[in-house]
């Protein structure tokens, strides 16, 4: 017998699996480009405008679902990359020196592709010979509004007030800073962090007792409207009371805490 692997053997390379799926994937990208061109010369050449516009519209159908697939995508990729990633490394200053070279290398790779954008502009001067119209610029200045670009604005926004609404509207930057957090903590529960189950425990309890305080005196403040629909303070209130009491939960976090802070005294 040779000492090839074979793909029901335990260690079998997954390369050999690996290589034919990605030339098929290659193929179809490829055959997918050809027929596209195909299919767009036949349509210019023997349909009618009026058929022609039809054609497209139930075309469109593929690329708004082709588009909506990425956009589905895009939120857990980035969430399930940057968490698995980060709770793999060793320690927070692994976690600074990667995003230091991540932020280095984005930067880098920006400056050369604007660069060769303008080397390439100059030597070849695209839509030149179109004779296209100029633009306004006193519409073009105000096009984008630039008042809302502010500093107290975007430091805010980078926070997600809600990583589901986040994952919702594709907000990457929110996504991303999420990630860091949820990866951080991940990274700290092993064996190299014992105090992991105490500190969630506290975090946990400390969390619902504050916020339901919080919650709690707004709604006095809103005296008796705050039980009103329109408000929704009620629903906040209820919510934590229930995450306070719900199998006991606080109570067990504070039996976790207590054990903990003997046992480390002992």
């Amino acid at each position: 017998m040779d000492g090839a692997a074979h793909p029901g053997d335990k260690g079998a390379p997954l390369t050999a699996a690996r290589t034919p799926m990605n030339r098929v994937f290659t193929i179809l990208i490829v055959s997918a480009m050809v027929l596209g061109v195909a299919v767009g010369w036949a349509v210019n050449q023997y349909a009618s405008p009026a058929g022609a516009k039809v054609v497209a519209e139930n075309l469109s159908i593929v690329t708004d679902v082709f588009l909506r697939l990425i956009k589905m995508i895009i939120a857990p990729l980035v969430f399930s990359t940057l968490v698995a990633g980060i709770a793999h490394m060793e320690d927070s200053a692994s976690i600074g020196r990667v995003g230091v070279k991540a932020l280095g290398w984005f930067v880098t790779a920006s400056v050369v592709s604007l660069t060769i954008g303008l080397i390439m502009v100059h030597l070849l001067h695209p839509g030149s010979g179109l004779s296209l119209p100029m633009p306004d610029p006193g519409k073009a200045a105000t096009a984008v509004d630039m008042s809302k670009f502010t500093l107290k604005s975007f430091i805010p926004h980078i926070v997600p007030a809600s990583i589901i609404q986040a994952m919702a509207d594709n907000e990457i930057l929110q996504i991303v800073v999420f990630s860091v957090f949820v990866g951080s903590a991940v990274a700290a529960l092993d064996d190299k962090a014992p105090d992991a189950t105490k500190l969630c425990a506290m975090a946990k309890r400390v969390a619902t007792d504050r916020g339901f305080e919080i919650a709690n005196d707004a709604l006095q403040l809103h005296g008796g409207y705050g039980y009103l629909a329109d408000y929704g303070i009620e629903k906040i209130v209820r919510d934590l009371r229930v995450h306070q009491i719900l199998e006991g939960t606080n109570e067990i976090m504070r039996l976790i805490v207590s054990r903990k802070l003997i046992e480390g005294a002992r």
